[in-house]
C-alpha cells in the first residue's frame, strides 16, 4: 500500500469515522511513520496509531479470557453428566411445541430438565443444582 492509500486509509478511520483501519493497515503505516522522521503530523500519528493497535491487544486478550472461561463452564458441564451416566443416569429428549426439553433421570427420579435455548450458565447452574442434589441423596 502506497503512503497516500496509508493517509487516507488513517483520516477515514481517525476523523472522519468512515471507514475501519485493519490491524495490518495500523501497523504498516505505524512503521512508516516510524522510518519517516519528517512525515505530517507523525508524533500525533504515532501516538493514536500505537493507543489502536494496543486497543486491539486488549480486546484479543479479553476475548481470549472469555472464551477459556466458556469452555471451562462447558468441561465442567460435560464432566457432570459424565458422571452422571456412570452412575447410570439417562436422559431423553422430547419436542413439545417448538421446544426441545432434554430430561436426566436416575432411578426414576428426574434429576433435571433443560430446554432449547438455555444459556451454557443458565444450564451450569441447573447441573449443578442437581448435582448437589444428587450427591446429598448418594452421601450418607
Amino acid at each position: 500500500m502506497n503512503i497516500a492509500e496509508m493517509q487516507r486509509k488513517y483520516i477515514a478511520h481517525f476523523i472522519e469515522r468512515s471507514e475501519t483501519l485493519t490491524e495490518a493497515e495500523a501497523r504498516d503505516y505505524l512503521a512508516y511513520l516510524t522510518e519517516t522522521p519528517d512525515a505530517a503530523f507523525r508524533e500525533r500519528r504515532v501516538v493514536q496509531l500505537e493507543r489502536y493497535l494496543r486497543n486491539l491487544e486488549l480486546a484479543k486478550e479479553a476475548d481470549k479470557a472469555s472464551e477459556e472461561a466458556w469452555m471451562a463452564k462447558a468441561r465442567e458441564v460435560v464432566a457432570i453428566k459424565e458422571r452422571w451416566e456412570a452412575l447410570g443416569a439417562t436422559w431423553t429428549e422430547r419436542h413439545d411445541c417448538g421446544v426441545g426439553i432434554t430430561i436426566w433421570t436416575l432411578n426414576g427420579t428426574e434429576l433435571m430438565r433443560r430446554l432449547t435455548g438455555t444459556t451454557l450458565d443458565e444450564e451450569l447452574e441447573s447441573v449443578r443444582k442437581a448435582d448437589a442434589k444428587l450427591t446429598e441423596e448418594v452421601t450418607p
